[in-house]
């Protein structure tokens, strides 16, 4: 019976796992940031863990002549929820949350027609990924879509933990229990309107470029 308990535990952790994998991370009109990775439960089933937070901090400086935009977009550690409090306690543990209290996301800095240009279409932009004390450069390819209030601004950035310099973590002897795979996602979900100064760029004319011939 004990062992028919456990394959049945395994099977519904299984099925959850895939579930999640298939549904959207964010809903319509939602402001913020996730992780996603897989992990092995018993050597046999891969989970799909997703933990997501809408409690973004943003900042945006401009250039002297406005011409030029920085961007940082940052998400406190302990506010990401993954539905399991212990799993979200250990994370802020695994980051070091006590001394690095947020994950970062720092632009460099992007020409502002391009950044314009970009909606209703795609750009990848360069800066540094702020984590755990360390810093990395990465490249963030995100979209740009209208709303009728807003530009959505949507990314996916696919990593892995060994790229972060991290071992990824396991429970139990060899990750016998569980062991994390070494595969990380990051996504952003951000509303143009929650991040003040960069909805200017993006909604007003004045940073379009007029390419039509006079």
């Amino acid at each position: 019976m004990g062992m028919e308990l456990l394959f049945l535990a395994v099977g519904m952790l299984f099925f959850l796992g895939l579930a999640n994998s298939i549904g959207d991370v964010f809903e319509e009109g939602e402001h913020g940031l996730a992780y996603m990775t897989e992990k092995k439960m018993f050597l046999l089933a891969n989970i799909h863990v997703t933990a997501k937070s809408n409690q973004i901090i943003t900042s945006v400086d401009f250039s002297d002549n406005r011409d030029k935009v920085r961007v940082d977009v940052g998400v406190p550690i302990d506010t990401l929820d993954s539905g399991n409090k212990d799993r979200d306690k250990s994370v802020v543990d695994f980051l070091n949350g006590a001394e690095n209290p947020n994950i970062r996301f720092i632009t460099d800095w992007i020409d502002c027609e391009a950044l314009a240009g970009a909606v209703s279409s795609s750009l990848t932009v360069p800066g540094e990924l702020h984590v755990a004390g360390k810093s990395f450069k990465i490249d963030f390819p995100l979209s740009f879509s209208r709303r009728p209030d807003h530009v959505l601004i949507a990314g996916k950035l696919t990593t892995s933990f060994t790229n972060l310099e991290f071992e990824p973590p396991s429970v139990g002897m060899g990750g016998m229990i569980a062991n994390v795979m070494n595969f990380l996602e990051i996504v952003v979900h951000l509303r143009s309107d929650k991040i003040e100064g960069l909805d200017e760029v993006l909604t007003s004319s004045a940073y379009v470029s007029d390419n039509t011939s006079s």
